[in-house]
């Protein structure tokens, strides 16, 4: 989700509602997040129009659009200002201050997109085809891609108000999920759901508990956790 600059434009719209508004409920922080979250996936989709979203050309789209949000939310935190720390601990992806409101709204979120995304394997059977062959069997490449990249957009957003931006997870799953052997979309979907609650599980019960009674945030766990694994794939893969 951060390489195509969604987590980071969820983080951005929740940074500046913490600054600018005196007062907010959860779900003005989740229509917050979404809108970030899509604004930044708008500009992308503007910009990869032409190139009718090719996989490559959004993803680089998406690193400068993360790239440029990043710098917007260093100059933020950089103000120095009280309210800043408070969200701090949110940005290295926490579960500490997560309320029984948020948690409740991202799982409904998550089960609703659980429901949807089904709905979508074709989709994402046809769509690693190639655009000739995808075309070519009745998909409609812009389209498919465009709302594949929304319904992503819309559950980063979610996932980002719960514990802030995890990208790690959503980086490491699908990857442990396709060296299980789940290949096709429907299964691999499953799995990766399952391996990135697993994670996310797993690496906050060892932030809570590894420097008790102070708590190591599940985002910087996950990625200590994640990043040798991640690497030691990558080499298996290139040998």
């Amino acid at each position: 989700p951060e390489i195509i600059g969604v987590s980071t434009g969820a983080a951005l719209g929740i940074l500046l509602l913490v600054l600018l508004a005196p007062s907010f409920t959860p779900i003005l922080e989740l229509a917050v997040a979404a809108v970030g979250a899509i604004v930044s996936l708008i500009v992308v989709l503007l910009m990869g129009y032409r190139s009718r979203y090719n996989a490559d050309h959004v993803l680089l789209l998406g690193i400068a659009i993360n790239t440029a949000f990043a710098a917007l939310i260093a100059v933020l935190l950089g103000t120095g200002l009280p309210k800043i720390f408070a969200v701090m601990q949110w940005m290295a992806g926490s579960t500490y201050s997560t309320t029984p409101a948020q948690a409740t709204i991202a799982v409904t979120v998550a089960a609703i997109v659980l429901l949807i995304a089904p709905f979508f394997t074709r989709w994402l059977d046809l769509l690693p085809l190639g655009a000739v062959s995808s075309t070519a069997l009745g998909l409609n490449i812009s389209t498919s891609r465009a709302t594949l990249l929304l319904l992503s957009a819309i559950s980063a957003a979610a996932a980002t108000l719960l514990i802030g931006p995890m990208s790690f997870v959503g980086l490491m799953a699908p990857h442990i999920a396709r060296t299980l052997g789940f290949q096709r979309a429907f299964p691999h979907m499953i799995a990766a759901a399952l391996s990135g609650a697993a994670i996310t599980t797993i690496a906050d019960f060892i932030g809570r508990i590894a420097l008790f009674p102070n708590q190591l945030p599940v985002g910087i766990v996950a990625t200590l956790i994640g990043g040798p694994y991640f690497l030691w794939l990558m080499r298996k893969q290139i040998r």
